[in-house]
């Protein structure tokens, strides 16, 4: 490893700052490793978007601000943003709409600071990650249910039923003969 790779490891690993070697933002800046598991631990609630489960969930987040690093306060506050988000739209569609906005914004044309770039980056890297984490659950009930009704055309295992209609026995007897 290199000095400046090593200087930058370092870094990270003190500031939480999530850079790479050329100083632009990793995939992960922006995530709070406790916020992410709050996420991850009320999915089924925060998918069902009912307002008393989502205010407990913002309760969790709001009573992390004690134990969070200073330099995280700022993304802390926007999980929270999110969890009234959904509230107050009744649904986690809200969350594409989002990342829609920021990739407007991000990619437009109009200059924006460093700074605000940054944070933007950020803000969509917290999106991005609760949709994956949404998308995993959505998937692992999915699995479950499946899992739990025994429906075998559900399962990767199972073969498609297929029906071949033979106009003779010679065209049935001829088909089973090129296997």
């Amino acid at each position: 490893m290199h000095s400046v790779e090593l200087l930058t490891t370092f870094i990270n690993e003190r500031t939480g700052l999530n850079r790479n070697t050329d100083g632009s933002l990793q995939p992960q800046a922006g995530l709070i490793d406790e916020a992410e598991s709050v996420l991850q631990d009320h999915m089924r609630q925060i998918i069902k978007a009912n307002k008393e489960n989502l205010k407990q969930v913002k309760d969790i987040l709001l009573a992390l601000k004690e134990t969070t690093a200073e330099h995280h306060q700022e993304m802390l506050k926007y999980y929270m943003y999110i969890v009234d988000k959904i509230a107050t739209t009744g649904g986690t569609d809200v969350i594409k709409e989002m990342i829609s906005a920021l990739d407007r914004t991000l990619f437009g044309i109009e200059e924006k600071s460093t700074r605000t770039e940054e944070t933007l980056k950020r803000r969509r890297n917290v999106l991005q990650s609760f949709q994956q984490k949404q998308r995993d659950f959505l998937q692992a009930e999915k699995k479950q249910n499946q899992m739990d009704t025994g429906s075998p055309h559900d399962h990767h295992n199972s073969l498609p039923e297929s029906r071949v209609t033979f106009r003779s026995q010679t065209d049935w007897t001829h088909a089973h003969s090129e296997l």
